[in-house]
């Protein structure tokens, strides 16, 4: 009969976790392999920490510098979150990671297989990329292979952290070692396969870290090697640039449009959601100002600036990127720590911030912790406290309010998707009830304005439309939004606003023919012929980034509108 202990149950626990964060996809959800995951992180964690507390006879905890900046770091986190206008589910996101990182070491001196968990369900989602892109399970894009994320950046972001572990099994004598090799062979083939360009970036500066840490000593080989590691790196930074030059000029323009929302609140931040809110906005007037730029055919709806050390500027400020540093530093200047194989994840994650979004994935915040918490447990000075079992009470009261509100926008989420099913199947009036009831109980999730705006415009209830988008537009706004605020305008009969929305949109993405489609049409509509040929002769001489049947018939109308007027 085995018998487990409870470092078995919380190692099988954090397995089980594991393998969720990269697979489970529940369809319950309109945002269902985003939500499916973060529900599972939370629901996981907060569940473990409540075993935790219950379970430990006495609670201590070990306390060092990268510790105190860390729980620093997530309160600031927290506090900034809580004071934002928008107050949402993520506001329990800085909780969830103390607590996990509080598990994490606890167990982390005696637990001797989470290493080879994240092996294995890296490995198992590398695999399931490699049956993707044979054919073997459908695959949902062409972009690259995408496992079970919404993006190949997803997949490829948590198999380059899980490929260090990989890398150091090879470190110890074992007849295991051809089976090692061949699980780093199907990691690195799979991040190849997900043509994401981070991926790879980050895949050879690891694998160079790792080389290093492993095989030089003398000084004049730690030279030779860090000329060799800068030049590898620049030149394939250049390289995977000019690869796919459109998309990286894309970003480039971007990160300037991202790093102008710095000034507005730079010591501070300016909070959650200020990005979606009025980075579309600062786009617009770029283009206004600039109408023939080079950056116009690239521009489109964007959620993030593909750089999460400019979006934490913008959200939390210097001082919350200041905290970021100290901890840095305090990893960096301590060799023995630099040198250790949890900080290779650290670096990955830190690579994949330039150019990306790993943050939306919580299984690379998950292994991210792991390794922070085993970098810390090994810092030298490091003090232990321990508390009281009166303060068990106090400590279970976190992981049921936690619960309790991760159930309550669970719950939320489902009813809503519902009513996204029934509206598909043509059931709108039948709904539109039921949004109303769901709205009294919004978890602030702008999207849901956006859907319950757009079901109320094609009821012909444009005031009641149009109220729904100007709360969505405090919190949320981009092209579609913009578009369908001026449509409700436009069957109000109010032409001058709605003018002004088409070329907020227009302007947003300049290379869409719809807004100017809809312009066109609302002057001829108002018998103002002199505009409608200004906006006719824009349209017959607009570039096309990709056809497609629509463009050909709003270009056809406009020909035949300047031929006979």
């Amino acid at each position: 009969m085995i018998v487990l202990n409870k470092l078995d149950i919380y190692t099988i626990l954090l397995g089980v976790i594991f393998i969720l964060l990269l697979f489970i996809n529940l369809d319950f959800f309109n945002q269902n392999e985003v939500l499916s995951k973060w529900y599972t992180y939370h629901i996981m964690i907060w569940f473990l920490f409540a075993i935790f507390v219950v379970s430990e006879s006495e609670l201590s905890f070990r306390f060092d510098n990268i510790t105190i900046w860390i729980i620093v770091l997530n309160i600031y986190i927290l506090i900034r979150k809580l004071t934002s206008d928008n107050v949402d589910i993520t506001v329990i996101n800085p909780l969830t990671f103390i607590v996990s990182f509080i598990i994490f070491k606890k167990i982390s001196y005696e637990a001797k297989y989470i290493d080879s968990i994240i092996i294995l369900a890296c490995l198992i989602q590398a695999i399931y990329g490699f049956m993707q892109y044979f054919g073997v399970i459908h695959a949902r894009s062409d972009i690259g292979v995408m496992g079970s994320f919404d993006n190949p950046a997803g997949s490829a972001a948590c198999l380059t952290m899980g490929f260090p572990f990989a890398l150091n099994s090879l470190n110890k004598k074992s007849k295991y070692n051809y089976l090692n090799l061949a699980c780093i062979i199907i990691l690195a083939s799979a991040i190849l396969l997900s043509k994401s360009r981070t991926g790879v970036l980050a895949l050879i500066i690891i694998s160079i870290l790792y080389l290093y840490d492993r095989y030089l000593w003398s000084y004049q080989k730690q030279i030779l090697a860090f000329i060799s590691f800068i030049s590898v790196v620049a030149l394939t930074i250049v390289f995977l640039f000019f690869l796919n030059k459109h998309s990286s000029n894309g970003r480039v323009f971007i990160w300037m449009n991202s790093i102008n929302m710095l000034k507005d609140n730079y010591l501070f931040g300016n909070g959650v959601n200020y990005f979606n809110k009025y980075y579309m906005l600062n786009q617009a007037s770029y283009f206004e100002q600039n109408p023939n730029s080079h950056y116009l055919m690239l521009a489109d709806n964007v959620f993030h600036p593909f750089n999460e050390y400019i979006l934490f500027l913008i959200e939390y400020g210097i001082a919350g990127f200041f905290i970021l540093v100290v901890i840095s530093f305090i990893i960096i200047r301590d060799k023995k720590l630099v040198l250790n194989i949890y900080y290779l994840p650290i670096v990955s994650i830190g690579i994949f911030s330039c150019f990306s979004y790993p943050f939306k994935y919580p299984f690379a915040i998950l292994v991210m912790t792991f390794c922070l918490s085993k970098i810390s447990i090994q810092t030298v000075r490091n003090r232990c406290i321990t508390f009281t079992n009166k303060l068990k009470v106090p400590l279970l009261i976190m992981p049921i309010l936690s619960l309790l509100l991760l159930y309550q926008d669970i719950i939320f989420e489902v009813k809503w998707k519902e009513l996204v099913r029934l509206s598909s199947l043509g059931k709108i009036t039948q709904t539109v009830d039921s949004y109303s009831a769901l709205k009294e109980k919004w978890n602030h999730n702008p999207l849901f304005l956006y859907n319950y705006g757009a079901l109320l415009f094609r009821l012909n209830k444009y005031p009641e439309s149009l109220n729904e988008l100007k709360e969505c537009e405090k919190f949320y706004n981009d092209y579609d939004v913009q578009l369908l605020i001026a449509d409700n305008y436009n069957k109000l009969g109010m032409i001058k606003l709605a003018e002004k929305h088409y070329f907020m949109a227009h302007n947003m993405i300049p290379h869409r023919f719809i807004p100017l489609s809809k312009l066109f049409h609302l002057y001829i509509e108002n018998n103002n012929y002199v505009e409608a040929s200004k906006i006719a002769r824009i349209i017959t001489n607009k570039e096309i980034k990709i056809q497609s049947m629509t463009i050909s018939q709003i270009i056809d109308e406009a020909e035949y509108y300047l031929q006979h007027n």
